[in-house]
């Protein structure tokens, strides 16, 4: 890739977001937001029929990291890219772990550290060896852009870092702290670690609106204050959660449980 084009995606990273990065719904009847997968796929599915058996038509936000870390992240862009089921709509925010396999896409000797990340796990679910010493980090790049499906690099490429639908803003990594929204760039909302912090200062424009995230593992999901986390670490613990959102009733979370595989 050009240098040119490098400086470009990286420039674009820490300045504020394109129209293109967020997206607007009308408050859905049904909504539900999904915590980190980090490609287990059988709980995405599960937890998807389970949503979806309760009531359709229904809106399914995925709140990134969708791969890295567990067995099968190709499957889990390969399920996000297959039709859903009837009544379900599903949109797919960007994580800060696509993030960083883009960036070994583009810059591999620089983002070598993705590897270490959950990376090496994602390769193998492409049929990339990436164990210690099988291949230095531009080889790895090269053999997986040879085998990375247009689609699914498509799909990386194009994910929004924002969705506001009514009273909740969703993104993957939180808000940074009394920042205003609309300042906010794409390493804000997908990188630091907002989650961690007790007591943290809302954004100065949040006006009374619910930021749900993932990014940061918890026990259990939970509401505190102006955020939402439903991350349970689903790659180690075996358990991915969720969070009905509604503009009039309290957050109602749902857990599914089994093997991550």
């Amino acid at each position: 890739m050009p240098l040119t084009d490098v400086l470009a995606r990286f420039l674009a990273r820490r300045s504020a977001l394109r129209p293109s990065e967020v997206i607007d719904l009308d408050p859905p009847e049904r909504l539900w937001a999904v915590g980190d997968v980090h490609g287990c796929v059988s709980l995405c599915r599960a937890i998807e029929r389970r949503i979806a058996d309760e009531a359709l038509p229904v809106t399914i936000v995925w709140l990134g990291d969708l791969i890295d870390r567990g067995p099968d992240s190709r499957s889990v862009i390969e399920h996000m890219l297959a039709p859903p089921r009837q009544g379900i709509s599903r949109h797919c925010l960007l994580g800060n772990h696509e993030d960083m396999a883009l960036r070994f896409l583009d810059a591999p000797l620089a983002n070598r550290d993705w590897l270490g990340f959950g990376g090496r796990e994602t390769l193998a679910s492409y049929g990339v060896p990436a164990g210690a010493g099988e291949a230095d980090p531009a080889t790895l790049a090269e053999r997986f852009r040879e085998v990375l499906p247009a689609p699914h690099l498509a799909f990386l490429r194009s994910r929004p870092v924002m969705i506001r639908a009514g009273r909740h803003v969703l993104t993957h990594a939180g808000a940074a702290a009394e920042t205003p929204l609309v300042r906010q760039t794409r390493a804000d909302l997908i990188w630091p670690r907002h989650a961690a912090i007790p007591d943290l200062v809302p954004p100065v424009d949040l006006g009374g609106r619910i930021v749900v995230h993932g990014h940061v593992p918890v026990a259990i999901p939970r509401a505190e204050g102006w955020r939402i986390n439903v991350d349970t670490g689903a790659f180690a613990t075996g358990r991915l959660s969720a969070v009905r959102l509604s503009e009039a009733e309290a957050p109602r979370f749902l857990t599914v449980e089994g093997p991550p595989a």
